[in-house]
């Protein structure tokens, strides 16, 4: 999903099986508590299956709703969010191409994943001087980065999986920001 605010881009992933098993939870949740406290026998199994239910959505609203921003499109850069160890802002001027590409299990670190031959598809920010950009990291995301660089990736990516449909317009609008840049 790609909201716009004051210029900057924001993609978060939001599912829309997440979304109808949010609503039947909710739905169930709030037709068990009325079921446990109209009939006598089932009373305590209901109410407690309709305030399981009822805790379910809460997860479920703020999991998938609030908390997965995967990248953000600015008049500074690109913000990736999509792992644990985001690497902060990519300035426009130190970005020289953002593409999609695929590994193909022999980039995998995974023998498993290289075993079955398993394709994963990134949007790779390609820098222009990976090594003054590491200058600014911590030694995790430097040596993650360094990772990358080794096993013939992008320095900087994002999971097209976590993008989903919306992986092309993001592609798009960084190809526009870096044609006005430059």
């Amino acid at each position: 999903m790609i909201t716009q605010t004051n210029g900057t881009y924001r993609f978060t992933t939001r599912s829309s099986i997440a979304d109808g098993i949010m609503f039947l939870a909710f739905i169930g949740g709030i037709a068990l508590l009325i079921v446990g406290f109209t009939n006598d026998p089932a009373m305590w199994l209901a109410i407690a299956g309709g305030a399981g239910c009822l805790v379910l959505g809460a997860l479920l609203l703020f999991v998938f709703k609030f908390k997965k921003t995967v990248a953000e499109i600015s008049v500074e850069g690109i913000t990736e969010h999509g792992s644990k160890v985001s690497k902060g802002v990519v300035r426009w001027d130190e970005i020289a191409d953002v593409s999609v590409y695929e590994t193909f299990g022999t980039n995998s670190l995974s023998p498993r994943d290289q075993f079955r031959g398993r394709k994963d598809s990134f949007v790779g920010i390609f820098l222009i001087d990976a090594e003054e950009y590491m200058k600014r990291l911590n030694p995790v995301q430097r040596g993650l980065m360094k990772l990358n660089l080794k096993l013939g990736q992008a320095p900087v990516n994002i999971p097209c999986n976590l993008l989903g449909d919306d992986t092309a317009r993001f592609v798009e609008l960084c190809k526009e920001k870096l044609a006005l840049k430059q």
